[in-house]
């Protein structure tokens, strides 16, 4: 029982150590200078993340279009059939360079997440508990706090 508790808490802990929630208290207790900067960085955050959103399945709508167009091309007509796949390889290629550009657009939005993290928790540190995972509720667990520096 204790080797479990033990593999539990050490497969969870990075669960613990990104989940640390921005709360507005947090927010409202930071100098204002310190406030904005917080505010920026999660507004930056949300941007990227949205743009992420958008290309994501705009790029896999554009790939499986050109796929459906691929495959419905009149193999009997040559020149039809070399233009249209020409412009399904094209919807093809277009969506798989849209999908490759959302993954950028999520890194930078969880560096830009973990950033504002970093100034809000800055001399408080990130507390790992299993309060984390459910709010409001009383558990034994051990709270770990690792100090974020900036």
């Amino acid at each position: 029982m204790k080797n479990l508790f033990v593999l539990f808490h050490t497969l969870l802990l990075p669960v613990f150590g990104i989940s640390q929630t921005i709360t507005p208290e947090a927010l409202d207790r930071l100098p204002p200078l310190k406030k904005e900067e917080a505010k920026e960085y999660l507004q930056e955050a949300k941007d990227y993340r949205n743009a992420g959103l958008v290309l994501l399945p705009v790029g896999a709508a554009l790939a499986t279009g050109g796929f459906v167009i691929n495959n419905n091309i009149d193999v009997y007509d040559e020149e039809e059939a070399s233009s249209g796949q020409l412009k399904a390889l094209g919807m093809v290629g277009l969506g798989a360079l849209c999908m490759i550009a959302s993954v950028p657009a999520f890194i930078k939005s969880i560096n830009r997440r973990h950033k504002a993290k970093a100034i809000i928790y800055a001399n408080k540190g990130v507390s790992m508990s299993p309060h984390i995972l459910i709010p409001n509720t009383s558990s034994v667990g051990i709270k770990v706090i690792f100090p974020l520096g900036r």
